[in-house]
C-alpha cells in the first residue's frame, strides 16, 4: 500500500471532486484490504502497521465512521501485543523499543483526534499506559545496539510528534471540560438551562484553564517546529490543521 500519494477512485465514499491522480491510486488500498482480510487477527507488528495505514487513508478520504472501526481493532491489538506497556528486556533492540512506542502512540493520537470528531469517548486512558513517547531521534541515529546522540541543534520530526501528542492531550480536554456529557446531571461541569434546550453553563475559568495549556504547550514547541514561512512545510501544514482543530472544538455552550 502506498501511504505516500493518492490512491483512490470516484464512488459512494470517494467524492467527484478529487483529481484523477488521486484516482489512480485506490489499487493500493484495494490491495491492502485484500492482504488484511481478517483485521481482526493482527497479532503481528507488520500487519498492524498495513492497518494504521488503512486507517490514515480512511481518515485522509473523510471515511470517518470505518476509520473509527478499524481504530478500535488497531487499539486493542495494541493491548493483545503489549504495546501499552513498557517492557524493558535484554533482547527487544533498540529498534523494536521504538517501533513499538511510535506505533502505539500513533495509534493513541488518532483515538484522541477521531473520538473528538465523532464525540465518542476515549477507547483507551492514561490510567492504562506506562509505554513512553518515542525518543526525539530520527531513524538515522537508532542501530540495534544504542540510540546514538545527535549533534547539537539537530531537529528531529518527533519533537513534533510528541508535541502533537500533547496538542491532543489538550484536545481531549476540550472534548471533556467543553462538551461535558453529562452536563444536565448535577454536580456536572456544566448546568442545563431552564429553557428545556440543550444548552448549558460553562464556567469561564475551564476556558481560560484550557487557553492557559495551549499558550504554554505553544511555548514549549521546539524553535524549528515553530509555524514561519521561512520553517519546514510540515510545519505550516501543522498549524493549518490544529488551527481547523481549534475551530471545531469551538464551545457551543454558554460561557459564563
Amino acid at each position: 500500500m502506498r501511504r505516500g500519494g493518492p490512491f483512490f477512485t470516484p464512488g459512494p465514499y470517494f467524492p467527484i471532486f478529487f483529481s484523477d491522480k488521486v484516482f489512480s491510486r485506490v489499487k493500493y488500498y484495494t490491495s491492502a484490504r485484500l492482504i488484511l482480510q481478517d483485521v481482526a487477527e493482527c497479532r503481528d507488528m507488520a500487519s498492524l502497521q498495513a492497518l494504521v495505514f488503512t486507517i490514515l487513508f480512511l481518515q485522509a478520504t473523510s471515511n470517518i465512521s470505518d476509520c473509527y472501526a478499524f481504530l478500535g481493532i488497531a487499539l486493542r491489538s495494541c493491548l493483545r501485543m503489549g504495546l501499552h506497556r513498557h517492557l524493558a528486556h535484554d533482547k527487544i533492540t533498540p529498534i523494536e523499543d521504538e517501533t513499538r512506542r511510535r506505533v502505539f502512540h500513533v495509534i493513541r493520537q488518532m483515538d484522541f483526534y477521531v473520538s473528538a470528531i465523532l464525540g465518542f469517548p476515549l477507547l483507551l486512558h492514561d490510567e492504562d499506559v506506562d509505554q513512553p513517547l518515542p525518543t526525539e531521534v530520527d531513524d538515522e541515529y537508532i542501530t540495534e545496539d544504542a540510540i546514538r546522540t545527535p549533534p547539537p541543534g539537530t531537529p528531529s520530526f518527533y519533537q513534533a510528534f510528541n508535541a502533537h501528542n500533547g496538542l491532543m492531550r489538550i484536545l481531549a480536554k476540550v472534548v471533556k471540560d467543553i462538551y461535558p456529557l453529562r452536563a444536565a446531571e448535577e454536580g456536572a461541569p456544566g448546568r442545563q438551562q431552564p429553557s428545556g434546550d440543550q444548552t448549558f453553563m460553562i464556567n469561564y475559568s475551564r476556558v481560560q484553564a484550557i487557553e492557559a495549556e495551549l499558550q504554554e504547550w505553544q511555548a514549549r514547541l521546539p524553535d524549528y517546529w515553530r509555524p514561519s514561512h521561512d520553517g519546514p512545510i510540515e510545519a505550516v501544514r501543522y498549524a493549518a490543521a490544529h488551527h481547523l482543530c481549534a475551530q471545531r472544538a469551538r464551545p457551543r455552550g454558554t460561557v459564563c
